[in-house]
C-alpha cells in the first residue's frame, strides 16, 4: 500500500504539471490520445496476461512454458492490433488541428509499450515477486514527473512535447518490466509443458471483461466526456477525478498480492479467509481515505490545479465515493478470480455496463460531466452487488460440499 501512497503521489505531481502546462482544453486532448493504445492493448491482449498469471502461480515449474507460449502469441497481436490503433487514429484525427495530429502519431509507440507492461508485470506477478513488481511500478510515474519538470523549466509547453514524455514513460516502465520479468526467478526444474496456448485463450477470454476492467481501463466516462461533450471539459473532468486514483491504487496494489496468493492456497476454505482478509483491509484503509478527501477536495483543488478547475470540485466529490466502489469490487473479482472463478469479474462488469450505458446517456445530456461522474458511481454500485452475490452463492456452496456427511 506505500507503493500506492507514493503513487497517488507521483500522479498528483504529474496530473498539476500537465493541467498548469496545457490548460482544459489540451488536457483533455491528452487525455484522449493517451486512452487509445491502453485500450486496444487490453482489448487486444485477449486476457492472455491474467491467464499466465494465473497458470504461474498454480504451477510456478510452468513459468518457462508460460513464456514461450505467450511468446508465440503475442508477435500475432502486436502487428494487428498497431494496425488497428493507425486505423482509429485516421478515423478520430479528421478536422483536427495539426498540433494534436503530430502528438498522436508519437502515440503509435504506446500499444507495444502497453503490452510489454502488461505481459511483464503479470509474469512478475505469477511469479509473486512482488517487490520487484511495486519497484517497476514507479518507473512510470518517475519518468512522466522529471520529463513535465523539464519541459516547465524549459518552457516546452506544447501538445507534442508533453505526449512525447508520455510515450517515453510508457516505453520505458514496458521494457523495464520485461526485462526484469525474463531476467530473474527462472526455476531451476522445468515444468511438464501441459498447459497449452488454448488453456491461457479459454482462460483470458473467461475473464476478459472481469480483468480489463472497463471503466478503471479503458476510460469509458473520459472517452464519452471527451467525444461527446467537449475536451475542454473532459479537462475539467481529468482533473475532478484526479484523487480518486488513491483508492484505485490501493486496490489494485493489494489486488496483485491477492489474486496470486488466494491461486496458490490448495485448501478452499483458506482461499475465501484470505479473500475476505484483503477485502476488509482494503475497506478499513480507503474508508478513511476518502473521508478525508472528501472534506479537503474543495480546497485541493483550485490550490493544486488554479482556480480555472474549480468546476472539477463537484465532479471530484461524485467521483470520490464511485471510486471507493470501483475498488472494493476489484479486490472481490480479483480474489474471486484467484479462487478459480474467472467469469465472476465478466458477470460483474456486464452488469456495470448494463447500468452505466443508459446512466450516461441520462447523466450527461441533464448534468454534464458531473452526470457521468454519478453514472459511474451507480455502475459501480450494480457491479458490486453482482460480485457479492456471486460469491455468496458459488464460494459457499463449494465450502458446503467439503463438509463431510454424517453416515450415522
Amino acid at each position: 500500500m506505500s507503493i500506492g501512497l507514493l503513487g497517488q503521489g507521483t500522479l498528483v505531481i504529474s496530473g498539476v504539471l500537465l493541467a498548469r502546462l496545457l490548460g482544459p482544453q489540451d488536457r483533455g486532448y491528452v487525455a484522449l490520445l493517451m486512452l487509445w493504445p491502453i485500450v486496444i492493448a487490453k482489448v487486444g491482449e485477449l486476457g492472455v496476461p491474467t491467464a499466465a498469471a494465473y497458470y504461474i502461480a498454480r504451477e510456478p515449474k510452468s513459468f518457462s512454458n508460460i513464456v514461450r507460449l505467450v511468446g508465440r502469441i503475442a508477435k500475432r497481436q502486436v502487428p494487428l492490433l498497431l494496425l488497428c490503433h493507425l486505423l482509429i487514429l485516421v478515423a478520430f484525427l479528421k478536422g483536427k488541428p495539426g498540433i494534436v495530429v503530430n502528438a498522436a502519431v508519437l502515440t503509435l509507440v504506446g500499444v507495444p509499450a502497453a503490452m510489454a507492461v502488461d505481459y511483464g508485470l503479470t509474469l512478475l506477478q505469477g511469479q509473486r515477486r512482488f517487490g520487484t513488481l511495486n519497484a517497476l511500478r514507479m518507473v512510470n510515474a518517475t519518468v512522466v514527473c522529471a520529463g513535465l519538470l523539464i519541459l516547465l523549466v524549459t518552457h516546452k509547453t506544447s501538445l507534442v512535447s508533453a505526449v512525447a514524455v508520455l510515450m517515453l514513460a510508457l516505453s520505458a516502465s514496458g521494457a523495464a518490466f520485461l526485462v526484469a520479468a525474463l531476467s530473474f526467478g527462472r526455476p531451476r526444474t522445468p515444468g511438464d509443458g501441459s498447459t497449452s496456448i488454448r488453456d491461457l485463450v479459454r482462460f483470458g477470454l473467461q475473464g476478459l471483461l472481469g480483468s480489463t476492467y472497463p471503466v478503471d481501463t479503458f476510460r469509458i466516462d473520459q472517452m464519452v466526456v471527451g467525444l461527446f461533450l467537449s475536451s475542454t471539459a473532459l479537462g475539467l473532468y481529468v482533473v475532478g477525478i484526479a484523487f480518486t486514483n488513491l483508492p484505485m491504487l490501493i486496490s489494485q496494489s493489494l489486488a496483485y498480492v491477492a489474486y496470486p496468493g488466494v491461486a496458490a492456497q490448495a485448501d478452499h476454505r483458506q482461499r475465501r479467509r484470505t479473500q475476505w482478509q484483503f477485502f476488509l483491509l482494503f475497506g478499513v484503509v480507503s474508508v478513511a481515505i476518502v473521508a478525508v478527501l472528501e472534506a479537503s477536495v474543495a480546497i485541493l483543488i483550485p490550490w493544486f490545479f488554479g482556480t480555472q478547475f474549480a468546476p472539477s470540485i463537484g465532479i471530484a466529490r461524485i467521483a470520490l465515493v464511485g471510486a471507493l466502489v470501483l475498488s472494493a469490487r476489484r479486490i472481490l473479482a480479483e480474489t474471486l478470480r484467484g479462487a478459480g472463478y474467472p467469469a465472476a469479474g465478466t458477470f460483474a462488469e456486464i452488469a456495470l455496463l448494463a447500468v452505466l450505458i443508459p446512466a450516461m446517456v441520462v447523466g450527461g445530456h441533464y448534468w454534464g460531466a458531473e452526470g457521468i461522474a454519478a453514472a459511474v458511481l451507480m455502475a459501480g454500485v450494480a457491479s458490486l452487488a453482482v460480485l457479492t452475490a456471486f460469491e455468496a452463492r458459488t464460494m459457499t456452496k463449494s465450502e458446503d460440499q467439503l463438509v463431510p456427511v454424517d453416515a450415522s
